[in-house]
């Protein structure tokens, strides 16, 4: 099973929408080694690796963490700290609502690891410096406590590691992707037709379509199908519930349908999938 996990900031802190620590503070607070597992935070897991190397896994595909490594993983993704043991570096918790920036940065289109180029992680080094000192003064002293400060500080280091665009996507498909993603979170298990999202946002099938493919490179249905078949392996992973059961979660009346489609997305069935993945879990 997943560990399902709560923002809880540590006591002085409930207050803030940020807390800001350390590899170090999260290996000393989990001796056990419980950050190995699977686990799927509801809020947003920032961090950028200053030194040393290892590794983590983030809906189901592992990723190297070395120095200039960023890593942003998002509410209701399921994850593990595989190997931090010899990581060191900053780790930044914060509420969905924490920084506006964060919706149109952390769509999925956008990688969950990255690397910093020297110059970019100097920057990106310092600005998440400013915002621990920032956490620390207003645990400290909540007489100079400003929460707003701490978004605007995170909004900037958001925006600081971004990856840089290759190439140049209008404002509007940008802004048309990002409602069809938010729908797509809030209607991902009624399985709806791109004609519906395109109805809900006031455009055609087509002009959904030629956003979608400018700015994942993929079409509307593509990526509603990725999104389903995503929300299979989280149920597969983290859940007991039969094949039949999660067919139904995903919006499949028929369990047959939804074995085909989840072998056409995952290349193996349900049942399969599952045992694999079982055995990569501690």
């Amino acid at each position: 099973m997943i560990w399902q996990v709560p923002y809880q900031p540590a006591v002085g802190a409930s207050h803030l929408p940020v807390e800001v620590l350390t590899f170090a503070d999260l290996r000393q607070m989990d001796r056990s080694g419980r950050r190995r597992g699977l686990q799927r935070p509801t809020f947003h897991v920032f961090a950028l690796v200053e030194a040393g190397a290892g590794t983590h896994r983030a809906d189901f595909v592992d990723y190297d963490l070395l120095p200039g490594s960023v890593a942003w993983l998002r509410p209701g993704m399921v994850h593990a700290w595989t190997d931090v043991d010899e990581v060191q570096g900053r780790l930044v918790l914060f509420t969905a609502t924490a920084a506006a920036v964060a919706d149109s940065l952390s769509r999925s289109g956008r990688p969950i690891t990255w690397h910093l180029g020297a110059e970019q992680f100097a920057l990106a080094r310092s600005a998440v410096n400013h915002l621990a000192v920032e956490h620390e003064v207003a645990v400290a002293n909540p007489v100079l406590s400003r929460p707003a400060v701490l978004r605007h500080v995170l909004a900037g280091l958001l925006l600081r590691v971004a990856p840089v665009q290759t190439t140049v996507i209008r404002a509007s498909a940008t802004s048309l992707c990002g409602e069809f993603e938010r729908l797509l979170e809030e209607h991902v298990v009624e399985r709806r037709g791109t004609a519906w999202y395109a109805a809900q946002l006031g455009c055609s099938a087509r002009t959904l379509n030629r956003a979608t493919q400018a700015t994942f490179g993929r079409s509307a249905k593509q990526l509603a199908d990725e999104r389903i078949a995503l929300e299979a392996k989280r149920l597969l992973a983290y859940t007991h519930l039969t094949t039949a059961r999660i067919a139904t979660r995903v919006g499949f009346d028929d369990p047959g349908n939804f074995t085909t489609f989840f072998r056409r997305n995952a290349g193996t069935t349900p049942y399969i999938w599952r045992s694999q993945e079982q055995r990569t879990q501690p």
